[in-house]
């Protein structure tokens, strides 16, 4: 969700969400108003390309695309594993991938399922 590029946004600034007056994802930055107690409220801007999730590392412009039309995450995981779990009907944003760079194989999806 676009909260989550927020609250990733503010930790990259070391500003607690709760100051942030309004903030607005673009195609390649967040912009944020942040209540800082001093006079005026400065404007900050995070290119996208900096930003870190707890689960996901860096997001890609293209990452950040699918999060605003879906409310979701893209999951990188092997078309093995997207169709096993599809045909199991288990949620890969869930599952933590044991891949190369985390991406979500067979395996993790079996043991999902365990």
């Amino acid at each position: 969700m676009k909260e989550r590029i927020l609250a990733a946004a503010c930790r990259h600034l070391d500003v607690d969400v709760n100051d942030v007056l309004s903030w607005r994802v673009y195609d390649d930055r967040v912009v944020m108003i942040v209540n800082r107690g001093i006079a005026g409220c400065p404007k900050y801007e995070v290119p996208l390309a900096q930003i870190e999730t707890p689960t996901r590392g860096k997001v890609s412009h293209e990452g950040i695309k699918v999060l605003l039309e879906t409310g979701r995450l893209p999951v990188d995981a092997t078309s093995s594993a997207r169709r096993l779990a599809e045909e199991k009907g288990i949620d890969l944003t869930g599952i933590e991938g044991s891949g190369k760079d985390g991406r979500i194989t067979i395996g993790d999806v079996r043991s999902a399922l365990c």
